[in-house]
């Protein structure tokens, strides 16, 4: 992926304030500006809803990022050249590891099948946006269940999952209150990443659990970025029905 590293950002300090405004109007969301002059916008979905998508896609269009962190991709990238999804150099798979998991660890799994929806990859095809996977595959969420055992062995051990001593019949799993730490901090880490590597605003696409958490720990705000968070767990027909 070629990008300039360490470029200037480009667009004027209201920029994206007004851009903001304006796709405000149509897709009345509740956003927050954290600092005076944002450089990145958290979308934080309701996942897999097309009036969702849609209103991302508008926003793909209006900000022109030449980043689009997207959170069910995992470690899948889209390259808007060839239009074809990519392994991210670095990030581990491995085919049983990277399953879904039927109400926890199952005898016969479904593939596990990562994609952008259509209209996202079209925004991102057109205004030559890559979309990056920015979530923990399941491997790599194995080799933390194992840090966990192996730092906690009070609490837990690890039989090819982690399992809690207290309830052994709990299931922890990818959703689980003991990994969401981690998958929140893979989010912020690669949101610092990637505004620093673009010169162009930055969208991340979260479900709005994890843009809330890494908001409430200020860690981006720590780290210097000034950003836009926006609540986009309903879909925009039913707020406007509410207002």
């Amino acid at each position: 992926m070629n990008m300039r590293r360490g470029a200037e950002f480009e667009s004027p300090v209201s920029g994206l304030k007004q851009i903001l405004e304006e796709w405000h109007k149509i897709f009345p969301y509740k956003y927050e500006i954290v600092g005076e002059n944002p450089k990145a916008i958290i979308l934080g979905e309701e996942h897999n809803i097309d009036e969702i998508v849609s209103s991302q896609a508008s926003l793909i269009t209006a900000v022109k990022p030449e980043i689009v962190l997207y959170e069910p991709l995992h470690a899948w990238q889209y390259n808007p050249q060839t239009k074809v999804l990519e392994l991210i150099p670095g990030r581990k798979i491995e085919r049983d590891a990277d399953y879904w998991f039927e109400g926890g660890y199952s005898s016969a799994p479904k593939p596990l099948l990562k994609d952008a929806p259509d209209q996202l990859k079209q925004a991102a095809s057109d205004n030559n946006s890559w979309i990056i996977g920015c979530d923990l595959t399941y491997a790599e969420v194995n080799e933390i269940e194992r840090h966990i055992a192996q730092t906690n062995p009070d609490k837990y051990r690890f039989e090819g999952r982690l399992i809690k001593k207290s309830n052994p019949k709990e299931i922890i799993n990818y959703y689980s209150p003991e990994i969401n730490p981690f998958r929140d901090k893979l989010m912020a880490e690669m949101i610092l990443k990637y505004q620093k590597q673009s010169s162009r605003p930055l969208i991340a696409i979260l479900g709005w659990k994890h843009a809330a958490r890494i908001k409430k720990t200020t860690v981006l705000e720590q780290a210097g970025l000034e950003y836009a968070v926006v609540r986009q767990d309903k879909k925009p027909s039913d707020i406007k029905k509410q207002l």
